[in-house]
């Protein structure tokens, strides 16, 4: 994997795997260490979802609240080291060259596979949690002569054929891992959380505004009706302090006299 940069990677595990902490990884990761990406994992017997994020080869997660939270170096290793894919002393590239009695390289399509035991140490070192040899199969790419896909074949916890399958694509381009958010999502938060001052504000105003001009225009026509003049303030019974039909009679009858 010599002149490597960087690549995209996605992890998928098949079958049952109980003792692997990750069950489910895809991302980016950059030959100095630095990677982002999601991954499904176990905590507490439980599946979860949660971003990483590598910088400078700390480890930091975030689960579906909150913030990022940065992992113990203890555990870090424990739990799930993307960038260990690309390192040279345990990544994919140190388990193909630690494959025991490997078969010869077969031609399939424009790719070259290889198959052979992979030691537990070894296999253990790509993904954390494996607990016994597994048989490996390599998929190298013939004009680059890069390595886009190893499959683990273990034995799972129900006895039945489980698999751990690592693919590499989108080689040396550009990736930035950081924990910070971008500032559009940050102003984007901020808006959501203040009160809204333009859309709803405006459309309650229109609201507002087309309430009180329907007010209006009902009390121009009962004036015009009653012979008052159209353009005549609102009369005491269209304001809301306006007194009582018996009060207004009583006022009618005083009036008379």
């Amino acid at each position: 994997m010599a002149g490597l940069t960087s690549a995209h990677f996605t992890l998928i595990v098949r079958g049952k795997l109980p003792d692997l902490k990750v069950q489910g990884a895809a991302g980016d990761l950059t030959s100095v260490g630095d990677a982002r990406g999601t991954a499904k994992m176990t905590q507490f017997e439980q599946l979860v979802e949660v971003d990483f994020v590598v910088v400078g080869k700390v480890l930091y997660l975030k689960g579906a609240t909150g913030g990022f939270t940065k992992l113990p170096a203890a555990l870090a290793g424990e739990v799930y080291d993307p960038t260990a894919i690309l390192q040279a002393e345990k990544g994919v590239a140190a388990v193909l060259r630690h494959i025991i009695t490997p078969g010869n390289p077969t031609l399939v399509g424009s790719s070259y596979t290889i198959t052979g035991t992979v030691p537990k140490a070894a296999a253990a070192a790509l993904v954390p949690g494996i607990t016994s040899d597994a048989m490996g199969t390599f998929t190298i790419d013939r004009a680059s002569s890069r390595l886009t896909d190893v499959v683990l074949h273990l034995a799972g916890s129900d006895g039945k054929p489980a698999a751990v399958d690592l693919a590499l694509s989108d080689f040396n381009k550009a990736v930035t891992a950081s924990t910070k958010r971008c500032s559009k999502s940050a102003e984007h938060k901020r808006r959501s959380s203040s009160p809204d001052t333009s859309g709803t504000a405006t459309c309650n105003t229109k609201s507002k505004r087309a309430s009180t001009s329907s007010k209006t225009s009902t009390t121009a026509t009962t004036s015009s009706a009653s012979g008052a003049p159209a353009n005549s303030p609102p009369t005491a019974a269209t304001s809301k302090n306006a007194p009582c039909s018996p009060c207004n009679s009583c006022n009618q009858r005083s009036s008379t006299r």
